[in-house]
């Protein structure tokens, strides 16, 4: 399909003040944002849109503007401690920040702080003791504005809810800020 007008027009012609492209394929949301654009749209589009996008200048104007969200972590251009200190430990890995490594540097933040958990739980450590620990209502805090804090079990199968906003600006080929990272609550109800 080259002309996505038919689609979007009949989205527009409802006039919606936002609009939701889920779609993990980041060819067809620039495609999808730059026909909403052409077509007259001016509202808001959240969807998964990344500043690595706006280097290429042609769908850098096709998804500017673009709300990204990012489901149970913070996103860099915030700033802050928690950013500071995981790009100094990027630069002293020798690498950037990427999204591969401040995930990786949470994940391994999780599991020291379950060990300290679980050691100070007292017991000897093996690894079905620590899983069993862990998966019985275990909290990691979080880390600041740069992860969620997750409970487990459901930590491990789903994402706390939280999330945070941002901007993607073709001007400055950046991610902007725009709403950091919020939580609401995860409620447990046994049932039967």
């Amino acid at each position: 399909i080259t002309d996505l007008s038919p689609y979007v027009t009949n989205i527009i012609s409802k006039t919606p003040t936002l609009i939701g492209i889920y779609s993990a394929d980041p060819t067809l949301v620039a495609r999808l944002m730059g026909s909403l654009k052409q077509n007259g749209y001016k509202g808001n589009v959240s969807a998964s849109c990344t500043s690595a996008e706006l280097q290429n200048a042609t769908v850098a104007a096709e998804i500017t503007g673009c709300m990204a969200t990012s489901t149970g972590y913070g996103y860099p251009s915030f700033g802050g401690k928690y950013w500071t200190q995981i790009t100094k430990a990027a630069k002293s890995s020798g690498t950037s920040l990427t999204q591969g490594f401040y995930r990786g540097y949470v994940n391994a933040d999780l599991a020291v702080q379950g060990l300290k958990g679980f050691g100070a739980k007292g017991g000897k450590l093996t690894a079905e003791a620590l899983v069993n620990y862990m998966n019985n209502g275990w909290t990691y805090p979080g880390f600041g504005d740069v992860a969620a804090k997750q409970t487990f079990p459901y930590g491990k199968y789903n994402a706390q809810p939280c999330a945070t906003l941002a901007r993607e600006s073709a001007k400055t080929k950046k991610t902007v800020p725009l709403k950091d990272l919020t939580c609401g609550g995860v409620f447990y109800t046994q049932i039967g």
